[in-house]
């Protein structure tokens, strides 16, 4: 759910039996991607979700409102989670671009 999905308990039973020994960041990926996929979402809606927190409409969005939205919004990431996705990010003066990391997070690898 913090992915941009929104899973029923049945679904994310299912998920969890395809990872059950954890995903590297290009595992989430290619994850996340096949089931963003299977919604028939876009990665334009992904990067609309994020604009709905750019009162400024930079198209960034800070680390630490970021890390705050991943860790208590919707199904909540861990710190350790939130940072192995930050560690893969460029983070430019505290700020991520949320078009390059719905790209990311969505691309077809």
């Amino acid at each position: 759910r913090a992915g941009g999905l929104n899973p029923s308990e049945a679904d994310l039973e299912l998920w969890k039996s395809e990872v059950k020994s954890g995903l590297d960041v290009d595992g989430f990926k290619k994850f996340m991607g096949s089931k963003f996929d299977e919604t028939n979402d876009s990665t334009d809606e992904i990067i609309d979700s994020f604009r709905a927190f750019d009162s400024s409409g930079s198209g960034m969005i800070s680390v630490v409102e970021l890390k705050h939205i991943l860790t208590s919004m919707g199904e909540k990431m861990t710190n350790k989670e939130v940072q192995v996705l930050l560690d893969e990010c460029d983070v430019d003066d505290g700020k991520i671009d949320y078009a390059n990391l719905a790209k990311m997070l969505y691309s077809k690898d």
